[in-house]
Protein backbone atom coordinates (compact mmCIF):
# COMPACT_ATOMS: atom_id res chain seq x y z
CA UNK A 1 0.00 0.00 0.00
CA UNK A 2 2.79 2.42 0.93
CA UNK A 3 4.60 1.82 -2.38
CA UNK A 4 1.43 2.51 -4.36
CA UNK A 5 1.10 5.88 -2.64
CA UNK A 6 4.72 6.75 -3.44
CA UNK A 7 4.29 5.65 -7.07
CA UNK A 8 1.13 7.76 -7.40
CA UNK A 9 2.85 10.75 -5.80
CA UNK A 10 5.85 10.35 -8.10
CA UNK A 11 3.56 10.12 -11.13
CA UNK A 12 1.65 13.22 -9.98
CA UNK A 13 4.83 15.32 -9.71
CA UNK A 14 6.16 14.01 -13.01
CA UNK A 15 2.90 14.96 -14.78
CA UNK A 16 2.95 18.35 -13.08
CA UNK A 17 6.53 19.01 -14.26
CA UNK A 18 5.56 18.07 -17.83
CA UNK A 19 2.54 20.39 -17.70
CA UNK A 20 4.71 23.28 -16.45
CA UNK A 21 7.23 22.69 -19.25
CA UNK A 22 4.47 22.63 -21.88
CA UNK A 23 3.01 25.84 -20.42
CA UNK A 24 6.41 27.55 -20.57
CA UNK A 25 6.85 26.53 -24.20
CA UNK A 26 3.38 27.87 -25.09
CA UNK A 27 3.76 31.14 -23.19
CA UNK A 28 3.71 33.93 -25.76
CA UNK A 29 6.87 35.88 -26.38
CA UNK A 30 6.57 39.65 -26.35
CA UNK A 31 9.20 41.26 -28.53
CA UNK A 32 10.68 44.66 -27.92
CA UNK A 33 8.67 47.45 -29.49
CA UNK A 34 11.11 50.21 -28.67
CA UNK A 35 11.48 51.21 -32.31
CA UNK A 36 15.08 51.72 -33.37
CA UNK A 37 16.33 51.93 -29.78
CA UNK A 38 18.17 48.76 -28.75
CA UNK A 39 17.58 47.67 -25.16
CA UNK A 40 20.76 46.45 -23.49
CA UNK A 41 21.49 44.49 -20.33
CA UNK A 42 24.62 43.22 -18.59
CA UNK A 43 25.08 39.54 -17.81
CA UNK A 44 25.37 39.01 -14.05
CA UNK A 45 25.23 35.20 -13.91
CA UNK A 46 26.46 32.98 -16.76
CA UNK A 47 23.83 32.06 -19.37
CA UNK A 48 24.47 28.67 -20.98
CA UNK A 49 22.59 27.34 -24.04
CA UNK A 50 19.12 26.15 -23.01
CA UNK A 51 19.52 27.39 -19.42
CA UNK A 52 18.41 30.47 -17.51
CA UNK A 53 20.99 32.87 -16.12
CA UNK A 54 20.63 36.42 -14.83
CA UNK A 55 21.12 39.91 -16.22
CA UNK A 56 20.98 43.42 -14.83
CA UNK A 57 18.47 45.44 -16.83
CA UNK A 58 17.20 48.95 -16.09
CA UNK A 59 18.40 48.88 -12.49
CA UNK A 60 17.17 45.43 -11.44
CA UNK A 61 18.08 41.78 -11.92
CA UNK A 62 16.09 39.55 -14.24
CA UNK A 63 16.21 35.88 -15.19
CA UNK A 64 17.40 35.65 -18.79
CA UNK A 65 17.74 33.06 -21.52
CA UNK A 66 19.61 33.06 -24.81
CA UNK A 67 18.14 30.85 -27.51
CA UNK A 68 21.34 30.88 -29.55
CA UNK A 69 23.86 28.08 -29.08
CA UNK A 70 26.34 30.32 -27.23
CA UNK A 71 27.41 30.94 -23.65
CA UNK A 72 27.15 34.49 -22.32
CA UNK A 73 29.59 35.40 -19.56
CA UNK A 74 29.31 37.86 -16.66
CA UNK A 75 30.06 41.49 -17.56
CA UNK A 76 29.08 40.86 -21.21
CA UNK A 77 26.63 43.33 -22.76
CA UNK A 78 23.59 41.71 -24.39
CA UNK A 79 20.61 42.92 -26.40
CA UNK A 80 17.16 42.31 -24.93
CA UNK A 81 15.02 41.00 -27.79
CA UNK A 82 11.88 39.91 -25.94
CA UNK A 83 10.32 38.54 -22.80
CA UNK A 84 8.59 35.24 -22.01
CA UNK A 85 6.76 35.42 -18.69
CA UNK A 86 9.30 37.18 -16.47
CA UNK A 87 12.35 35.82 -18.32
CA UNK A 88 14.14 38.20 -20.68
CA UNK A 89 15.22 36.80 -24.03
CA UNK A 90 18.68 38.07 -24.89
CA UNK A 91 21.35 37.64 -27.51
CA UNK A 92 24.94 38.72 -27.90
CA UNK A 93 25.13 42.49 -28.31
CA UNK A 94 25.59 43.93 -31.76
CA UNK A 95 28.13 46.42 -30.32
Amino acid sequence: MQFTFIENLSSHWSNRAQAKQQHREKTPVNYSTSGSRTLRATVDEIIRPGEVGRVQFQGSWWPARCEQDITLLPEQTVDVIGIRGITLLVERSSL
